[in-house]
């Protein structure tokens, strides 16, 4: 009897200890706005991933998701936001790349001229996947507003982008998807 009580106050002293220690962080060096779940990556896989067209790039385990309806769009300028699940990371970012129209554009400068407002300015230069998943989402709340998105071209002109009433709608999607995938709020 003796030996169950001590077994007994033992279990209780560990159950006193364990209890009082901090959880360690799953993930201390990630930033919040860019993680994923399995839920979330669950349910972007089986629901929304039909819109996308799937590259799997080998080495880095990245997945890119390039919405179908935008991708095909050749014959004017547009940017393509691509969402990029680093699913071993837990993290996923949206990445931003020219389509041919826009890539005979020699430009890096995205501007959005707001009806009676101050013009905003994006460097499409930048590589870093956190900057450009930010710009991407700067520019997602953009396309609600009015106003026009233009790019300067070599010439000094401006070439309008996003003119077409779907390529805003296709490119909020994204970013839509994007949020619900890192589970943000709209």
């Amino acid at each position: 009897m003796g030996n169950y009580k001590i077994i007994f106050v033992i279990s209780l002293f560990f159950i006193f200890i364990k209890c009082d220690l901090p959880a360690p962080p799953d993930h201390p060096n990630k930033d919040k706005g860019f993680r994923t779940t399995a839920p979330s990556r669950l349910y972007f896989k089986n629901m929304r991933s039909i819109k996308y067209e799937l590259q799997q790039q080998g080495a880095s385990k990245i997945d890119r998701y390039s919405f179908r309806k935008l991708k095909s769009v050749e014959d004017r300028p547009l940017l393509l936001p691509i969402i990029a699940d680093n699913w071993i990371n837990d993290q996923a970012y949206v990445l931003l790349e020219k389509n041919p129209s826009f890539s005979q554009i020699k430009t890096n400068e995205l501007i959005f001229q707001p009806e009676g407002g101050e013009p905003s300015s994006f460097d499409l230069a930048i590589r870093n996947p956190v900057q450009q998943t930010k710009m991407a989402l700067k520019i997602g709340a953009l396309l609600s507003q009015e106003g026009r998105f233009i790019v300067r071209s070599e010439e000094g002109g401006f070439v309008p982008i996003f003119e077409d009433k779907m390529d805003k709608y296709h490119f909020s999607i994204v970013i839509k998807d994007y949020k619900r995938l890192t589970e943000q709020k709209n």
